[in-house]
């Protein structure tokens, strides 16, 4: 199939939907124009990026920001979850999954000056897949990247993947494409990390930056629609504390920032607009299921149907969640999400019970599980599970860490048979390998396999047409919350507040990482 649309700087973006207390917002695409650019938009993050070059950065929406302001991907996400076209302006498949082809934009150039060519493409990705960096996974489904003349691009596939535009958008985001100048110094890996050298519409003031503190951009010179840059200077301030940039919210200090659940209806009272979407699966990760109570698909069971998904989803996080058992997200319906599996854990206590002594543990047992509500609100969905888990005689001794720094040795490590938290949505072809497979590493510390899971993740991944890939996703996505090797509890949203004369941000649970690259007043 191949997707021709208008530009991102030419698609005119309609009115966003402000949500107040509710999830699933979704905007129009694109980027709008304006004759006059406006002074400085100030913004916060709760983070700073892990690295500016983005061969190194994470792909959370704070670190995202700083990527997206410098670096265009070559297919832009829009808030509402369709492509539209970036670096390249029309893409496809061949018939069989295994190949991808981009058509790239002409008359593009990085802010060093030099052209956006095929060979510049193929250079930044194959910089991603030897980069070691936090994205590199989202690259291992491509065996090789070729230019097959001056503007047109050739990825060829390890096998078919139904999920190539989505890894080339910002989002992922193995398609912000580095300049090859950049890529080429022999110090390139620290002179990113300490400028810009993308072809997005700006690049980073560092005069006027402080590392770990604050980011200032300025306008791209070369950037190739200058009616859609919308500010003479971008500013993102580093605020880790949500109480803190939500007063400088409300004084005015700055025009966007990560917001809390609970400060929802303060923020609708003071005028602030709220944005959310499904966007994130929380509960509890059953690590051990090699040794000890864990290993039991009985008791992983009994952990699951004695949760009162629910309750937890309302008293944590009220109507911007929805109780779900899956570790994938509605928003992905025809990539893993399966209605007929959503509700697979009815809350019941006596079956509970009556599965427990089954496996032989008719009293219980203790659980060690560790938690930070650092990451993902985990020690609250912590302390909910050991509530309702304490009704069948299990014990949870949480193990809460200040950060998730500190909480990452000991996880890695496979110091923690179980976890609470949450984990970002993404489509079941990508999750599958940061979470399912046996050398998943963090998501999967004990190594654990299980065959029939693997053969219908096999299966899924060798399926030659869309349709054929979605049955067998829907089936390997009924197989995880059978085999309760997690215990998801809600679908939930990031929330985000803004000033009302901010405009252009838009979510969705597909695309619920904010672009400040196309926002304006």
């Amino acid at each position: 199939m191949r997707i021709t649309r208008l530009s991102r700087g030419k698609v005119a973006l309609s009115a966003c939907v402000v949500l107040a207390g509710l999830t699933g917002a979704q905007a129009s695409a694109a980027r709008v124009h304006h004759a006059a650019r406006g002074g400085t938009l100030t913004i916060a993050a709760v983070q700073a990026p892990v690295s500016l070059n983005p061969l190194l950065n994470g792909n959370n929406p704070d670190e995202l920001y700083y990527n997206d302001l410098a670096y265009e991907p070559l297919i832009y996400l829009a808030p509402n979850g369709s492509y539209q076209p970036g670096l390249a302006t029309s893409w496809h498949y061949n018939n069989n999954l295994t190949a991808f082809d981009l058509q790239l934009r002409r008359g593009v150039r990085f802010s060093d000056g030099s052209p956006l060519t095929a060979q510049a493409v193929v250079r930044s990705i194959e910089a991603v897949k030897q980069a070691n960096g936090p994205i590199d996974i989202y690259a291992n489904v491509i065996k090789s990247v070729v230019a097959t003349g001056p503007l047109s691009v050739q990825i060829n596939l390890t096998g078919p993947d139904p999920d190539v535009p989505l890894i080339m958008t910002q989002r992922m985001p193995v398609g912000d494409i580095v300049s090859p100048k950049a890529l080429a110094s022999a110090s390139s890996e620290s002179a990113l990390a300490t400028e810009t050298d993308g072809a997005g519409p700006y690049v980073l003031d560092q005069s006027a930056t402080t590392p770990g503190d604050t980011y200032t951009y300025v306008p791209n010179r070369y950037y190739y629609d200058q009616s859609a840059i919308h500010f003479q200077r971008f500013v993102i301030k580093v605020i880790p504390d949500l109480s803190t940039s939500f007063n400088a919210l409300r004084t005015g200090q700055i025009a966007f920032a990560d917001g809390a659940f609970t400060s929802a209806p303060e923020a609708k009272a003071d005028g602030l607009s709220v944005y959310s979407a499904l966007s994130t699966w929380f509960g509890g990760f059953l690590f051990d299921r090699n040794s000890g109570p864990l290993r039991s698909l009985l008791v992983r069971q009994a952990l699951n149907y004695a949760t009162n998904r629910p309750a937890i989803t309302a008293t944590i996080f009220g109507s911007f969640g929805k109780p779900s058992d899956e570790v994938s997200l509605p928003g992905y319906v025809g990539d893993g999400y399966a209605p007929g599996c959503n509700s697979y854990y009815s809350y019941n206590v006596a079956k509970a019970k009556k599965l427990l002594a089954e496996a032989g543990y008719p009293k219980g047992f203790t659980l060690t599980m560790g938690a930070s509500d650092a990451w993902n609100d985990g020690a609250q969905i912590a302390q909910a599970l050991a509530s309702d888990w304490s009704a069948i005689g299990v014990t949870v001794n949480i193990k809460t860490y200040p950060s998730l720094v500190q909480m990452l040795g000991p996880w890695k490590s496979a110091q923690l048979p179980s976890l609470a938290g949450g984990y970002d949505g993404q489509p079941l072809y990508i999750e599958q390998g940061q979470l399912l497979a046996q050398n998943a590493g963090l998501f999967n510390p004990y190594k654990t396999v299980n065959s029939a899971l693997t053969a219908l993740i096999h299966r899924a991944m060798s399926a030659t047409t869309k349709s054929a890939a979605a049955k067998d996703w829907t089936a390997a996505e009924c197989e995880v919350v059978k085999l309760a090797w997690f215990v998801p509890v809600s679908s939930g949203s990031r929330v985000f507040f803004a000033q009302k004369s901010l405009h252009g941000i838009g979510m969705s649970s597909v695309s619920f990482a904010p672009d400040p690259a196309v926002w304006y007043e």
